[in-house]
């Protein structure tokens, strides 16, 4: 069942395109790319000290809602023939269900609505039924974001913030669909106590944090608590591994391939789009390093130079790591078309003028600096195997691995 699944959502893929504005289950778009659309956006607005205001919309169960007939409806719209979508109907007709309780298992009942979990064509049908539903609504990516049932909505001013709102939870209700109002919440670069209201008057939770498709975005657009989160995430994977990274029976070799593979990417993830400082490579330093000193069983009393704990763990700094990083997606942004979002989003002018004093430091800032370092251009970034060759971090390997 789950090849014939994967070859109906090859066919299905190949006959539906799907809106710029969503990243979810859509071949080379990524959380990231979201992210990083956010975070310049918010960026934008801020350098010309103009208010900016996000809305983070969660749909209410959306998986297990969805109307059925809708569903059918979708794809009949989208031009689908009739024999795929009598295909999909068939392998949903006579769903049914039991549950387990603590008195014993239920008798069987029908499952009517939401889309099979599990399943390799859900994600599909889920993403393909939200664009057919609110398309009216799509205003393109910067201004809308999409990822799977998440939606992110940015507007100049709280007004048109709740008109935005309001329209698409009507468009959601239309189809079946019910907004989260509990989850759903509102940041606003501009502070201010206006509440923003949905279609019956109630007022959503205003925050000056929201954790986004897992990196935190502030509304002064800071990176501080991103970066924060990251380091408590990686600590997290640091203590579900201890039960090796703390065996002495273990080889410090292996030790820093769980760390590169596990602990790493956890501190990393979402740094792509971070506008960092030199106070945030050495919290992620700090951290790095006494994650590194404990896999070895050592302590600062030892007297051990951080470069030759890192060269026992084979571990590159995570400084010059979090710069490739940062060339590698700033090269991956060049090389897409001038109409791809990222793109738009990374050379996006918003009206209005600097504030006085010194400008806050921009993503396009840290690049620069980057580049600068490596001695390499923008140009340089067309070219993707001489990008990778000059801009790649390699870590340490020792004299055994060479041969």
């Amino acid at each position: 069942m789950k090849i014939y699944e994967r070859l109906l959502d090859m066919r299905l893929r190949d006959m539906v395109e799907i809106a710029s504005d969503q990243f979810g289950f859509v071949p080379e778009r990524s959380t990231i790319d979201a992210i990083f659309i956010a975070r310049q956006v918010m960026e934008k607005y801020r350098e010309k000290n103009e208010p900016c205001h996000l809305a983070f919309l969660d749909l209410e169960k959306a998986y297990d809602r969805l109307p059925r007939a809708v569903l059918w409806e979708v794809m009949r719209e989208r031009g689908i023939p009739e024999c795929m979508v009598r295909t999909v109907q068939v392998m949903y007709d006579g769903s049914t269900a039991r549950v387990r309780t603590s008195h014993g298992i239920t008798s069987k009942f029908d499952i009517t609505v939401g889309v099979h979990q599990g399943s390799a064509l859900s994600p599909f049908l889920f993403i393909m039924t939200l664009d057919t539903v609110v398309k009216h609504l799509l205003e393109g990516p910067p201004f809308t974001l999409l990822y799977a049932d998440d939606v992110a909505l940015i507007a100049d001013s709280r007004a048109e913030l709740q008109l935005k709102i309001q329209k698409w939870q009507s468009a959601l209700a239309d189809a079946g669909l019910k907004l989260n109002l509990r989850k759903t919440e509102i940041m606003s670069s501009s502070g201010g106590d206006d509440v923003v209201l949905d279609a019956n008057g109630t007022a959503f939770t205003q925050t000056e944090q929201f954790q986004y498709l897992g990196s935190i975005l502030s509304a002064d657009g800071t990176v501080d608590a991103a970066v924060r989160g990251r380091i408590a995430c990686a600590w997290l994977k640091w203590r579900e591994a201890t039960g090796i990274l703390c065996d002495r029976r273990c080889s410090r070799v292996l030790k820093g391939k769980i760390y590169r593979t596990v602990v790493r990417p956890a501190m990393m993830y979402g740094s792509e789009c971070w506008p960092v400082t030199k106070a945030h490579e050495r919290m992620l330093n700090t951290a790095e390093m006494r994650m590194l000193r404990w896999a070895c069983g050592l302590t600062r009393r030892d007297k051990v130079c951080n470069e030759d704990i890192r060269t026992m763990m084979q571990t590159a700094p995570i400084q010059r790591k979090l710069r490739a990083q940062r060339l590698r997606w700033f090269g991956h942004v060049m090389r897409r078309s001038p109409l791809h979002p990222t793109r738009q989003a990374l050379e996006m002018e918003v009206t209005g003028k600097r504030p006085r004093g010194a400008p806050k430091k921009r993503w396009k800032d840290t690049v620069c600096k980057d580049m600068r370092e490596l001695g390499v251009t923008k140009d340089d970034a067309q070219d993707r195997d001489l990008w990778r060759r000059r801009t790649k971090t390699a870590d340490p390997v020792n004299a055994r691995d060479r041969r």
